[in-house]
């Protein structure tokens, strides 16, 4: 129980960046489950999600990767009966909507 036995970084207990800005420009929008359109149990994964929440500014978003029936990655809910779509068609939305809302 002594600092040093602590494993936290005692330099951490300062705050050591710019704390001037508003807090809109330390933010980080996150997605979870970003392809699924409902409920994480039996809702449609559907690739235009992705699409969706980075153009509404989401700049972290979830992509849950298994291995396909025919060996091609696939996106979904593992162990659910969530839809499944492909991870190939996944990164090629990733890769179309990513930075068009900001570089």
């Amino acid at each position: 129980m002594s600092p040093a036995g602590d494993i936290f970084n005692p330099e951490h207990y300062k705050v050591n960046q710019d704390m001037t800005q508003p807090l809109t420009n330390y933010y980080i929008a996150s997605s979870h489950n970003t392809y699924l359109t409902g409920d994480q149990l039996l809702s449609q994964s559907r690739v235009d999600m992705y699409a969706y929440v980075l153009q509404a500014g989401c700049r972290c978003v979830e992509v849950d990767c298994w291995d396909g029936p025919d060996g091609e990655p696939i996106v979904h809910h593992g162990y659910t009966f969530t839809s499944k779509i492909l991870f190939r068609n996944v990164v090629e939305t990733i890769n179309k909507y990513a930075f068009a809302k900001s570089q």
